[in-house]
């Protein structure tokens, strides 16, 4: 994996395509510092669930109260702050954006080791949902600026890398932390005092984050391609959005339904595991960080890279056909690991899932970008991460959670509700995503044909 990336990386910084290369930006060496910066995003993000039976035990907090701080409390400053950061992206420094939110997030995440109460902690997520909230739409138009459509869900597939070396390092780095520091009931730090085990980990694990967020200044703003963009009707994004608002509805709900399905099935995975068979936390944290680091991009690289090619090769839906069949397949390897005789038969199941859902984010991200013009894209980034958080993000975990209380009522039966989950929301997905093909052929075709007369307006300039 390591000799094909790094000849890719290789030959696209010797023959670099498009204004960004005539203006000395390295597109790959960015969208490197982007994947560090993502994997920085999710491992603060990730780091929560497998410290989740450490905090109840200290602060008193069910089931689903714990859903909440995984999931709806970092969602809900997400959507809040979504907005205004997606029309700023397409006006203002994208590396400003990214530097003050890459900052705000971690500050937010290691002030999460200080709290002592589920609404202290719930405060500091917070902070980190409206953090991350920059991240997203800025690197995805910063990437679409830089590479040619044929190579932007490779591009995307790259970035995304950053979603499994930040949950790996989350589960390795959290679990080995968190097993050292419980062979006492608190860890003393300097200058901070007695603290529990899981609010040391919170707290030094998230802090390098702040002077990692300085990386984005070592490569340059691309240029953006809508300089001389025609205007899309009297209502701007507004019009485009309503020519093809059965395409963007079809993708945000259909790619974030197929969210709830993997957030709920990630954020439960440590405690199913751990609860159901008896694994201890340091075996469960170093296995699932090496499928991270292994079948996770494998996978994900497979898929975008099959996606491409068939894209190039005439295959226009290719984006959302390939969800329709690969969303079954999660399903059924959710299941799997739900009703698993033993941790044996489950980790086969997480093998089999983890080589498929990382592909899902580059290939809705592409696809995105590919149907909708230059001067909209920040955006509908920021649209569909909305939709993507409030649906995925926040409604999964509590899906699991709900499930476990209140229809199973045992907390041991977090596997079931994991496999009920995955029956309910596969098949929903698929059909969401096979009504999508038309409408975003018809929205493709569009986006080019503003894409060709911007480049005739440019060309007469």
């Amino acid at each position: 994996m390591a000799t094909s990336m790094d000849h890719a990386a290789t030959t696209a910084e010797a023959e670099p395509d498009g204004p960004a290369a005539r203006r000395g930006v390295r597109p790959w060496t960015t969208v490197w510092i982007l994947t560090l910066l993502y994997a920085v995003a999710y491992f603060d993000k990730r780091l929560i669930t497998l410290l989740i039976d450490p905090i109840r035990a200290t602060i008193g907090a069910t089931d689903l109260q714990m859903s909440l701080l995984s999931g709806a409390a970092f969602v809900s400053f997400y959507v809040i702050f979504s907005f205004p950061i997606g029309w700023a992206v397409d006006r203002l420094s994208r590396r400003g954006i990214i530097f003050w939110g890459v900052a705000s997030w971690s500050t937010f995440a290691a002030l999460g080791g200080f709290a002592r109460s589920f609404w202290q902690l719930l405060g500091s997520r917070f902070g980190v949902g409206a953090g991350e909230a920059a991240l997203m739409p800025a690197a995805h138009s910063m990437i679409a600026d830089l590479f040619p459509r044929e190579k932007l869900s490779r591009a995307l597939g790259i970035f995304t890398l950053g979603a499994f070396i930040g949950s790996a390092l989350s589960f390795a780095i959290g679990g080995a932390m968190l097993s050292h520091f419980k062979r006492g009931a608190t860890v003393d730090l300097p200058l901070v005092g007695a603290l529990f085990p899981w609010q040391a980990v919170l707290l030094l694990a998230s802090l390098p984050g702040i002077p990692l967020a300085l990386l984005i200044f070592l490569v340059r703003e691309p240029a953006r391609s809508h300089g001389h963009a025609p205007r899309i009707g009297s209502g701007g994004g507004r019009a485009w959005f309503g020519r093809h608002k059965s395409f963007y509805a079809l993708h945000f709900i259909g790619f974030s339904t197929l969210a709830i399905m993997t957030a709920g099935f990630s954020s439960w995975l440590p405690t199913h595991m751990m609860r159901s068979f008896g694994e201890p936390v340091a075996r469960v944290g170093m296995l699932l960080a090496v499928f991270q680091l292994t079948v996770g991009p494998l996978g994900m690289l497979l898929v975008a890279r099959t996606v491409d090619r068939m894209f190039k090769a005439g295959r226009l839906d290719i984006h959302m056909s390939f969800y329709v069949w690969g969303v079954l397949v999660l399903a059924a390897a959710g299941i799997l690991v739900g009703l698993a005789p033993n941790a044996t038969a489950a980790y086969v199941g997480v093998v089999l899932f983890d080589s498929l859902h990382g592909g899902f984010l580059p290939v809705a991200g592409a696809v995105l970008q590919l149907t909708t013009p230059s001067q909209f894209r920040g955006q509908a980034t920021a649209i569909f991460f909305v939709f993507y958080n409030v649906m995925g993000q926040a409604l999964g975990p509590i899906a699991v959670a709900t499930s476990t209380d209140l229809l199973f009522g045992s907390d041991r039966m977090i596997g079931p509700a994991i496999a009920l989950t995955c029956a309910i929301v596969g098949p929903v997905t698929a059909l969401l995503l096979l009504r999508s093909r038309r409408p975003m052929r018809a929205a493709l075709a569009d986006a080019e044909g503003v894409a060709a007369a911007a480049a005739t307006t440019g060309n007469q300039n």
